[in-house]
């Protein structure tokens, strides 16, 4: 079942998270590339960027479950001095190296994902605390670690808006991520219920068939053999049955014409 049939607060929730987060990050992406001031293009700029990030959070977060999901069914394979004495053994040329078939399956679509979900917070959380950072005295000439313990030392009254502005900033990109990876569990979860349900209807066709079948095979014969011995005394009964008089059948002989009877003879 796709993600429409799930609950529905998952799905607003994917729906709110990737538009209040795709807006930060076309205006953050739209500021920094500078690549045109018509309207047109910087319009087509931002809906790539959201394409790209929010929409590819939530599109990545199926693969990697669907990845998960495809994982379980594998034996895990975990590093170990084994295979690490193994490697060294291969390339001083003494082991024959693994074919390709026999190496474990490695996917980016999760390092993807992460990529994406990092991108969308920075660019959220900036866009949202931009003026409240600025604001911070002596913030504009320093450099990413010193504003790290500039902002630190702040008192409450100058440090709290900034924590604000950060929560704020980094709830819908957090969001799109959690509610991307739920839809995901719950649509694939959903699939293999209906998987299991049409498994469960064929196994029990194929019972009753079974079951059937084994009826046959045990009274088909007889059952066979009775009917046709019915069959058999009724052509018998039917066959024994005195012919009725040349007169009355002359009088049962008759066909209707606009109310009248007509007989044969």
């Amino acid at each position: 079942m796709p993600v429409w049939g799930r609950p529905w607060t998952v799905v607003f929730l994917v729906v709110a998270s990737v538009v209040i987060s795709g807006l930060r990050t076309a205006t953050l992406f739209v500021s920094l590339a500078n690549v045109s001031n018509a309207p047109a293009v910087q319009l087509i700029e931002g809906l790539a960027a959201v394409a790209m990030v929010e929409l590819g959070i939530v599109l990545t977060a199926f693969r990697a479950e669907q990845i998960r999901r495809e994982d379980l069914a594998k034996p895990r394979h975990v590093a170990n001095l084994r295979d690490l004495w193994r490697g060294l053994r291969v390339r001083l040329g003494i082991d024959a190296p693994r074919s390709w078939g026999e190496l474990p399956e490695r996917s980016a679509i999760p390092a993807l994902h992460t990529l994406l979900f990092l991108t969308a917070l920075v660019a959220n959380v900036w866009i949202t605390a931009q003026a409240v950072l600025l604001a911070v005295p002596g913030a504009g000439d320093l450099n990413s670690l010193e504003f790290a313990g500039l902002l630190l030392g702040q008192p409450p009254a100058v440090l709290l808006p900034v924590l604000v502005a950060v929560a704020v900033g980094a709830a819908a990109p957090v969001a799109a991520k959690v509610a991307g990876e739920a839809a995901a569990r719950d649509t694939f979860a959903a699939q293999v219920q209906d998987e299991k349900a049409y498994l469960g209807f064929e196994q029990a066709v194929n019972e009753w068939r079974g079951a059937l079948r084994q009826a046959w095979e045990a009274d088909g014969l007889d059952l066979l053999e009775q009917e046709l011995a019915r069959q058999e005394a009724r052509a018998r009964s039917a066959s024994a049955a005195p012919l009725p008089e040349r007169g009355q059948a002359s009088r049962d002989q008759v066909t209707r014409n606009n109310g009248r009877a007509r007989p044969f003879a």
